[in-house]
This record gives C-alpha cells, structure tokens and sequence, in this order.
C-alpha cells in the first residue's frame, strides 16, 4: 500500500470534510444514515490491519499525516445511479471496464489461494454500497469524509489538504470467518507516492488477529496493473 497520486479518469463526488483529532473518534450524534445499510463491525477488524500495514513515514512523518476515508464503500456496480463514492470509465475502482467479475477472480486466483465461500461472500456483500462509520484505527491522524456529513461540521485548516483518501469495499468472509478478501483504493495527493487499487487476502487464527497473507494490484496511477502480488 506504499504505492497509493491522482489517478487519470477519476470522478469525486461532492463531499464537506469532517475531521477529527487522532486515531480513532466517535461519528457525531448529527449524522444521518438514509440510503445504505451500516457495516457490521466484525470488519474493522480486517480494514485496520490492512491499514495498518501502510506506511507514510518515508514521504513525511507520520504526526502530520492527513488521512480521509470515505464513508461510503465501494461496490461492483456502474453508473452514477450505483452510488459508487468513486468512478473511473463510469464504474467502480473495483472494476473497471472492460473487466468483470470473472477477469477479477482469476487475477485473485493467479496470486493466493482462497476459499470459494470467501468470493461468494464477497461478492454478494458488494452487490450495493454501505455506509462506514469510524470505527478505524490509525497511527495518523484520519477523518472521515462523504456526501453526506454534516454540513454544520467545518474543516479544519490542517484538513484542507489532506495527504490521501481511502476507500473500502465491504469484506468478504469464508465459512469459519478466519478467512477474507476486501478491496482499498488508495487516493493519493502526494507527489512521491500514486494511487493505487489492490485487492487484500488476510487469515487468522486462534484470536490472534488478522494479518495480511495476499496483495494483488489491480491498477495503479499512470498506467495499468502491474499484475503484482505480496504473499505473507
């Protein structure tokens, strides 16, 4: 995830920053939650060891990292009726045209073994986009952002350049729940670093929390994926 800058062919959608002071901080009372259903919470479990993982330290020191993550995920749908946070070539970071579902699963399967349930899960969870809220854990400091925040809640000066956004999928789960997929697209607006796109296999075992096993790069800034894969 070191590999995250601005990606050609991205759409944002409006959004007001709401910011917070460190790591991890409670959503206001105000925020409202209409159109998407909220992300159970056995999944924090898994976006934080992912985000754990990054590392900003030899770009800038970590005490001035601005980190935004988006408060809705990213699904497997097109279109701006999808509701997708983010569009590249009018679909999801996920997969963009003219990929599908299929080339993704066989890019997965070409990087680490998973289990069939995982995909299947995964891929019944992203059929729509949910709502996040901050139960993120970090580091650096991180705020969440999105169309619908509170538009009483001003930015602070330090959040009106912000180092990155991060956007999730939901997460996909195998049958014993030691086992998960999820996607992170890494919007970076620094220099020495570009966007990137990556799909994430992690394990655990006996309560000893979640750990990285798979990387496999689906695109990054300035060209096509490079088709690479970390294994733990």
């Amino acid at each position: 995830m070191r590999h995250l800058c601005r990606a050609t062919g991205i759409q944002l959608m409006p959004v007001l920053v709401f910011s917070l002071v460190t790591g991890v901080a409670s959503l206001t009372a105000a925020r409202q939650v209409k159109e998407a259903a909220l992300v159970p919470s056995d999944e924090y479990l898994v976006y934080n060891a992912v985000l754990a993982d990054v590392e900003f330290s030899q770009i800038k020191p970590e005490k001035d990292v601005r980190a935004l993550i988006f408060d809705d995920t990213v699904s497997l749908e097109c279109g701006v009726e999808s509701k997708n946070p983010i569009l590249m070539n009018n679909c999801s970071p996920m997969l963009v045209p003219p990929s599908t579902t299929q080339d993704i699963h066989a890019l997965l399967k070409e990087n680490f073994h998973f289990e069939g349930s995982t995909w299947s899960d995964f891929l019944k969870k992203n059929a729509k986009t949910w709502k996040l809220q901050n139960q993120f854990i970090t580091s650096w400091k991180h705020g969440l952002t999105g169309s619908d925040i509170d538009p009483k809640s001003l930015p602070s000066p330090e959040w009106d350049h912000a180092d990155c956004t991060f956007y999730f999928s939901r997460v996909g789960f195998d049958k014993t729940g030691e086992e998960a997929i999820v996607f992170v697209f890494f919007a970076s607006y620094l220099d020495q670093a570009p966007s990137s796109g990556d799909y994430f296999l992690l394990r655990q075992k006996q309560g000893a929390g979640w750990k990285i096993e798979g990387r496999a790069n689906y695109f990054k800034s300035g060209g096509q994926s490079d088709k690479s894969s970390d294994q733990g």
